[in-house]
């Protein structure tokens, strides 16, 4: 009966804390990267970069500008926010190829 109180009393002050605080940080990660995306999604890179705390814009501007240059011109972020808009769209193709495949229709 001891042993089974100490248990109870272990789980409700050490395990439980440290289980809602996970769940938090969790929840707000979510969060956060749901921000994120949604901001990247319309605004592309340079909309999050505008959106980051003061310091960190410049910073991030400056490893942009470190990054080799388009070879047709225009911005490391529009080469940038390019390849996103191409590596999104070729994953979603490649769902819509595995779920005709699955149907059974015939790939065009």
């Amino acid at each position: 009966m001891a042993g089974a109180l100490v248990v109870a009393g272990v789980v409700l002050i050490v395990v439980l804390p440290v289980v809602v605080i996970t769940l938090t940080a969790a929840q707000q990660a979510e969060d956060a990267f749901s921000d994120l995306r949604t901001t990247f999604q319309s605004r592309g890179l340079s909309g999050v970069i505008a959106e980051l705390p003061p310091p960190l814009p410049a910073l991030a501007e400056q490893i942009i500008e470190h990054l080799p240059k388009p070879p047709l011109g225009g911005t490391n972020a529009a080469r940038l926010d390019a390849a996103a808009d191409f590596h999104h769209g070729r994953h979603q193709r490649a769902g819509t190829v595995r779920l005709l495949k699955a149907n059974g229709k015939p790939r065009r």
